[in-house]
């Protein structure tokens, strides 16, 4: 099977973040389950910090690991607050939870890092 082009390597990331923020490992794996061979092991990692310095997904390290979520769920509250900061980050996830995004709210406090495209320095 080709390997996916870059708009459609995007799309089949986006539609699997749409359902619940995923580990490098877990869009690998439901890439390889529903598109076969669709990228070679070694350009998968550089494929994602492409999409995150296109401000397609932001990575976020929770727990020593890279959580991937779409960017445009934090789209709005990156606009709002420096989520690189560590303060700003609690403040925005107080935000978040009394808009009823809880699940996210909580991705940012436990988050020791945020990267959202090229220019957000932790």
């Amino acid at each position: 099977m080709p390997h996916l082009g870059p708009k459609a390597f995007d799309a089949a990331v986006l539609a699997f973040l749409g359902k619940k923020p995923a580990t490098a490992p877990e869009i690998l794996a439901h890439l390889y389950a529903t598109h076969g061979h669709c990228t070679n092991r070694g350009t998968f990692p550089d494929r994602l910090l492409l999409q995150v310095r296109a401000k397609v997904t932001a990575k976020l390290l929770v727990k020593g690991q890279n959580i991937y979520i779409p960017a445009e769920v934090v789209a709005d509250v990156a606009g709002r607050f420096d989520l690189a900061d560590p303060v700003a980050r609690l403040v925005a996830a107080d935000w978040l939870e009394e808009r009823g995004q809880g699940e996210l709210a909580g991705l940012l406090r436990k988050a020791r890092r945020f990267t959202f495209g090229p220019s957000t320095r932790a």
